[in-house]
């Protein structure tokens, strides 16, 4: 099995719901999504990424740095903390991130077969994806 782990710079995101045309009612997804999407296609591919076949495994960790208004105390404080329970949500943050994967990293994300996702402090706004592939792939 073949892993690759590659570096979303800048703030975690969640996958946002679909927005309606209020003329002609047609559903569309918002830009920002859109663009993270393919931030996320072109970090993987930068790193080297190329298709994965077979059954496939994603670790994700959405590292938020402490707001800057914060103390020093108060900043060591929240970085010492093992995880952090702030919007996005976590099954949101793995939306975007498997949607930005599909195509470039697997045919389809129905293909993932373990997924988990970590939100955590850290000295910088990114995320982290570990992608792991090559599995047999039994289909049914």
């Amino acid at each position: 099995m073949d892993a690759l782990t590659f570096t979303i710079p800048g703030k975690p995101r969640g996958k946002q719901r679909p927005r309606f045309s209020r003329r002609s009612g047609a559903t569309y997804t918002p830009t920002e999504t859109t663009e993270y999407e393919e931030l996320v296609g072109r970090c993987y591919r930068a790193a080297g990424g190329q298709m994965m076949e077979g059954l496939i495994a994603v670790d994700i960790v959405a590292q938020f740095a402490p707001p800057k208004s914060l103390s020093k105390v108060k900043r060591k404080e929240l970085l010492a903390t093992k995880y952090v329970g702030k919007k996005p949500d976590g099954d949101n943050i793995a939306k975007i991130i498997l949607d930005g994967l599909q195509g470039v990293a697997m045919a389809d994300d129905a293909l993932v077969a373990h997924l988990t996702v970590t939100k955590v402090y850290g000295d910088t706004d990114q995320v982290t994806v570990t992608i792991e592939g090559g599995g047999i792939c039994a289909s049914g």
